[in-house]
């Protein structure tokens, strides 16, 4: 197979395995989730997922072997372990990229660094076989061959063309995403660092916390406050379509972002409480002697 075949191959299992996916996500909400990392209908990570199928598995399911259930058990248990590694490569390397979790299997059993599990690594198994007897030599025969050689090469160089734009204008915009986790990480890393100090100051006896001590904390706390401020103002002024889509393709993001800002506000909220409240300190301290 030629390089203008493995890309035409790739385009169309990346719409294939965007469509798939997208129909499943779309069952629960009621309404079409274009789940993908980029703006057209394709997810990247079948098309890669196919390639290395056709590469590595399609050749395993011609091997002269004794018994008719061979060839599928080897498909079975070299495809759990070629789409497992696809997988955690492309977790990690986006996640590095981007400084964010695009999904996460960490509430599923055996799963490793929440990238991979179990349950899905029996799925890529049944995929790869189902891959390689059935849906691939149908596609190649009834789609692939009967469209010859140079139709396939102009729909692959225009694919392509598309691909690359798309890629760079949803790169930019999950760079956007990446600022803004990195920003309310640090922001969570110095209210987290504050709070020890200030909750070990209120916590002392009464009598020891000064006003000016008081008027100090709470000047750094408005500080920190008024970073978060910013931060969601930043968040709500800069609204981009293509960076919320991206966002409702992968809620795990957003309810990551959205679970660190609800700990944000509460922990603001408590610390001011804690401050400036004389009497509960007293009491505490008083209830530890």
């Amino acid at each position: 197979m030629n390089v203008i075949d493995l890309l035409f191959c790739y385009f169309l299992y990346s719409f294939i395995g965007w469509f798939g996916e997208s129909c499943y996500c779309s069952i629960r909400p009621r309404k079409w989730v274009n789940r993908g990392f980029l703006r057209g209908p394709v997810c990247p990570i079948y098309g890669a997922g196919a390639m290395v199928l056709i590469l590595i598995i399609l050749p395993l399911r011609d091997l002269h072997t004794p018994s008719l259930f061979i060839n599928e058990a080897i498909v079975f248990v070299v495809g759990m372990v070629v789409c497992d590694a696809v997988e955690f490569a492309t977790s990690y390397i986006m996640e590095k990229i981007f400084n964010a979790r695009w999904w996460d299997y960490s509430g599923m059993r055996f799963n490793i660094q929440g990238r991979i599990c179990l349950t899905h690594t029996f799925y890529w198994g049944t995929a790869a076989c189902l891959f390689a007897f059935v849906l691939h030599p149908f596609i190649d025969t009834f789609l692939i061959q009967e469209i010859n050689p140079p139709s396939r090469a102009i729909i692959v160089y225009i694919c392509l063309t598309v691909f690359v734009l798309d890629l760079i204008d949803t790169v930019l915009n999950a760079l956007v995403i990446r600022k803004y986790s990195t920003r309310l990480k640090q922001l969570s890393d110095d209210v987290a660092d504050f709070a020890m100090l200030a909750y070990s100051v209120v916590g002392a006896k009464i009598s020891t916390v000064t006003e000016e001590r008081r008027a100090e904390l709470l000047h750094q706390l408005g500080e920190l406050r008024g970073r978060y401020d910013r931060y969601n103002d930043d968040v709500r002024e800069r609204r981009n379509r293509n960076k919320e889509r991206l966002m409702r393709a992968f809620p795990f993001i957003k309810e990551g972002l959205g679970r660190q800002q609800g700990v944000l506000s509460e922990l603001f909220d408590d610390l001011k409480e804690k401050i400036t409240d004389r009497t509960k300190g007293g009491s505490q301290a008083e209830d530890k002697k």
